[in-house]
């Protein structure tokens, strides 16, 4: 897989903020399921320019969410219950969304 690194890390984070005005706009526009139905391939083609060992910063700054087909087959590899599982692994957010 041949990685990119042509985006700018630096203060992504302001920069963002500055447009979210301008994001919420064209969000708000979007045919929602059209969208859905094109994001797998997006993300496909996201994935073939960035390389996410090189980077990270996903897996270092948000922990990962966990619904119940998740749930469900982690631990049946895991030979537990589905509530020894949460129990034991995972934490519930204050909105209710465990990881």
């Amino acid at each position: 897989m041949a990685a990119s690194t042509d985006f700018n890390f630096d203060n992504w984070e302001k920069r963002s903020l500055d447009r979210k005005k301008v994001y919420a706009q064209r969000l708000a526009k979007i045919d929602k399921k059209a969208a859905l139905k094109k994001l797998p391939r997006l993300h496909e083609q996201a994935f073939e320019k960035v390389d996410c060992l090189s980077c990270a910063r996903c897996c270092k700054n948000y922990s990962p969410r966990f619904k119940m087909p998740d749930i469900k087959r982690i631990s049946k590899v895991l030979g537990m219950k589905e509530t020894e599982m949460i129990t034991t692994y995972l934490y519930m957010d204050e909105e209710g969304i465990m990881w």
